[in-house]
């Protein structure tokens, strides 16, 4: 169609992402040589071949905030429109926030396994894709399940995931809020407390343990965390959950009549966890969070890509068994806990959550009063496909513990890495033809058809549906 061909039309394409063996099957531009290389550059010379004419710039950036330096505004500007092959929904809103802004039509698809979905948004015609996009995300799980009572392997590999996004991305977050405006953060946890007492000290807690290894930067410290952490979500939490709920406690309904156990199959009683140095699994977790504690607080540099020997002398199981062996656990303190979504729960107790948060208080500001400068956290991003960089390692261990607190199976690496980064099979007859269903939909989109002529589309090919 000549698209791209001419002498003022150019293709941008980026992905940051290599080829791996298994991107063969499921696509026509790489080769088996291919594998290793960046994916936009080996497609930009394979698609070349295809069409000499064709006017295409490879790049190798995320799309997002870090890169707004390159994806400025001139940039998105300049463009005429925009095709999205993304595979989280963060990314998508990202860019249909910058489709907004620069007032672009966005080509919008997504396939998984053998469904996909194709979405057509075009300024002052369609909805944006926040307001109705098909791609979905997330697994439907109730997050009471989740937060107290998994009962498969899989519940724990979701809660693990979470917890690599609380400890790494939303609690350097929050302690970027609390420095820049502690009052502010007081008293908008004191509001949660309210409600949700048990989350509101959860928080508190956290960011006085990452406080204390900011404001003394070491890698004993980023140990010291790791080591905090052990305990804090596998002792204190079931010890919270053991409180509220002992071992005998049996469901009664509003009118008092008794309807068996409260524990049971689908509710295991949970065990508490002891540090022992001689299970890999314990040291792996301590390991894999002081590493990346580490990254976040500045004291390390974030691994880059193809640096297999990034962190090698963390890897070893000697150096931090002697760190370890000096520390000690820190004291629990009983907590509330959330009862959100337990059918016929008791009430539970708040305690003294108000003098305990006031006392944390306290200790944060003197912690912040000991920082000489702002710091700068680096925010992790979670990537599935780079087995040194610990993310998998630390999801993994993070699992392994939640399964052996409730006498769960546990997984391995490779299955946890499947889970845990939502990898579903892609089908190279899906992505066929969601490519041919982008197309058509490009093909309006350039001839500016009305409203009524720009299809959103959901396919199955398994169940032979299609829908506009």
């Amino acid at each position: 169609i000549g698209f791209c061909c001419g002498s003022n039309g150019k293709l941008v394409v980026t992905d940051p992402d290599r080829i791996e063996l298994s991107n063969l099957s499921r696509q026509f531009l790489f080769r088996e040589h291919n594998v290793g290389q960046p994916k936009s550059r080996a497609g930009t010379i394979m698609a070349k071949v295809m069409n000499k004419d064709l006017n295409i710039e490879p790049l190798e950036l995320l799309v997002g905030p870090k890169s707004e330096d390159t994806f400025n505004d001139d940039f998105w500007s300049n463009l005429d429109g925009i095709c999205n092959a993304l595979d989280n929904i963060e990314a998508r809103f990202y860019v249909d926030n910058k489709c907004v802004k620069y007032e672009k039509s966005l080509l919008e698809s997504g396939t998984m396994g053998t469904g996909a979905n194709v979405d057509t948004i075009v300024p002052f015609k369609t909805r944006t894709y926040q307001e109705g996009g098909n791609a979905a995300e997330g697994g439907g799980v109730p997050m009471c399940t989740l937060r107290n009572f998994p009962h498969i392997t899989d519940h724990c590999i979701e809660w693990s995931r979470d917890q690599f996004e609380y400890l790494f991305v939303k609690l350097p977050k929050i302690s970027e809020a609390y420095i820049l405006n502690p009052s502010k953060f007081e008293n908008d946890t004191k509001i949660k407390a309210g409600t949700e007492p048990g989350v509101a000290y959860f928080d508190v807690h956290s960011l006085y343990s990452f406080m204390r290894a900011v404001s003394n930067p070491s890698i004993g410290s980023c140990v010291q965390l790791a080591y905090d952490f052990f305990h804090y979500l596998f002792r204190d939490r079931i010890l919270d959950l053991q409180a509220a709920f002992p071992q005998d406690s049996r469901i009664v309904d509003k009118n008092g009549v008794d309807k068996g156990p409260f524990w049971g199959e689908k509710r295991r009683y949970p065990e508490v966890a002891v540090f022992n140095k001689l299970e890999q699994v314990h040291l792996d977790f301590v390991i894999s969070a002081t590493s990346l504690f580490a990254v976040t607080i500045g004291l390390v540099p974030p691994k880059k890509e193809n640096d297999d020997n990034w962190l090698s002398e963390f890897r070893s199981n000697d150096w931090i068994i002697k760190i370890i062996e000096g520390l000690t656990p820190p004291v629990y303190i009983q907590a509330p806990i959330s009862t959100e979504g337990i059918e016929n729960a008791p009430e539970i107790s708040k305690g003294n959550v108000e003098s305990t948060l006031n006392n944390l208080f306290k200790e944060l500001g003197h912690l912040s009063r000991q920082l000489t400068n702002t710091p700068k956290f680096e925010i992790a991003d979670f990537e599935k496909d780079d087995d040194l960089n610990f993310h998998i390692l630390f999801t993994t261990a993070t699992a392994n513990l939640r399964c052996d607190n409730y006498i769960i199976k546990r997984t391995d690496f490779h299955s946890c890495k499947v889970i845990a980064g939502r990898i579903i099979a892609a089908l190279a007859t899906t992505t066929a033809a969601v490519c041919g269903l982008v197309i058509l939909e490009l093909f309006k989109v350039l001839l500016d058809k009305p409203t009524d002529a720009l299809m959103n589309r959901q396919i199955g090919l398994a169940s032979n549906t299609y829908t506009s």
